[in-house]
């Protein structure tokens, strides 16, 4: 009992719940006694004045819970709780009271009534005592099962904050994994490239990265030197040859105008060619699209010294870096070397 009022202090909403109670229970007692006055029963609003509390005391411990700052919520929750409690405690206990005095009452009455003539006092004081006996057994027994359900209730709703818990943990690890992976594409794209490649003008030079036209790219991490495609004319983008006369006409040609300043322009082997596919691609802002986007053929001529057939030469995949043979595909010249 003790506990139970040092709670009703600490709280000033638990200290109003409890001054209503009193005064239904007051105003029970009172309209009891006094015969000349209708009795209003108020057990029942006592009843649902607790179980009320009890969940509005669960909501509002849930309302202020928040799964991403647990130990500042936990707190909060147990606050909630502890008012679902002890207000319906209070009102079943109030309730219990009330029935407890009133059965005792109206059975003194009765008995008085009925064995005025035919029993002694001391009779009357053990007929009184055995009903008050029956009557607090049953209250108990009320009470305790009202407290088992309360207890059961209680136990799920902890289970139903745990499994939202686990649910917010895993809603927050994807989210974070996502987060990581976009910074990781961010990096890639606003670092690394930039790092990596170098446009290259006519003559070998460096170039600004904002430069508008250039004729090569240099790998800084493989040290290898790309030709640039163009939009139109001989170095077409969307260009496709038929091996092998034209590949080497078009690779002779190439080194005869000695493009951006080298006259070693060669194809590329397969694992040249993988230096620049990786899992996003070959970076557009340097290589363009290397590709018809009305005819997508999306493969590449690559040196190879394997070839079974003449008229058919080694072309790679430029998505999966996968050979195969092929008599017509896309041209991308390399070189190897330092700019001048």
């Amino acid at each position: 009992m003790q506990l139970i009022l040092e709670a009703i202090y600490a709280s000033s909403l638990l200290q109003t719940v409890a001054l209503l109670m009193l005064l239904l229970a007051l105003v029970d007692f009172v309209t009891f006694l006094i015969p000349k006055i209708q009795h209003i029963d108020c057990k029942g609003l006592l009843a649902s004045l607790g179980l009320l509390g009890t969940f509005w005391g669960i909501f509002s411990g849930l309302m202020e819970f928040d799964a991403t700052n647990i130990q500042a919520s936990v707190p909060k929750l147990l606050n909630g709780l502890k008012f679902a409690f002890l207000s319906s405690i209070l009102g079943m206990l109030l309730a219990t009271i009330l029935s407890l005095l009133q059965m005792g009452i109206k059975a003194l009455g009765d008995i008085s009534q009925q064995s005025t003539i035919s029993q002694t006092p001391d009779e009357l004081a053990v007929i009184v005592a055995k009903e008050i006996k029956t009557e607090l057994i049953q209250g108990f027994q009320l009470l305790a099962s009202y407290l088992q359900k309360q207890n059961t209730q209680s136990k799920q709703s902890l289970d139903d904050i745990q499994k939202t818990l686990q649910e917010q943990n895993t809603q927050s690890k994807q989210s974070l994994d996502g987060i990581q992976k976009t910074l990781q594409n961010i990096y890639w794209v606003l670092y690394e490239n930039r790092r990596r490649f170098l446009k290259l003008g006519a003559h070998g030079e460096e170039l600004a990265v904002n430069a508008e036209e250039w004729a090569a790219i240099q790998d800084n991490d493989s040290g290898l030197i790309w030709e640039h495609k163009l939009h139109s004319g001989l170095q077409d983008a969307k260009q496709r040859l038929t091996w092998k006369k034209p590949v080497q006409d078009y690779v002779q040609t190439l080194n005869q105008q000695k493009l951006a300043g080298f006259s070693d322009w060669r194809l590329p082997t397969a694992d040249e060619m993988r230096t620049i596919i990786s899992n996003k691609g070959i970076d557009q802002r340097f290589f363009g699209t290397l590709d018809d986007p009305d005819q997508s053929y999306p493969f590449i001529f690559v040196a190879s010294t394997e070839q079974k057939k003449s008229d058919q030469g080694v072309v790679i995949s430029k998505k999966t870096g996968a050979t195969k043979p092929g008599k017509k595909a896309h041209i991308l010249l390399v070189r190897t070397g330092e700019t001048g």
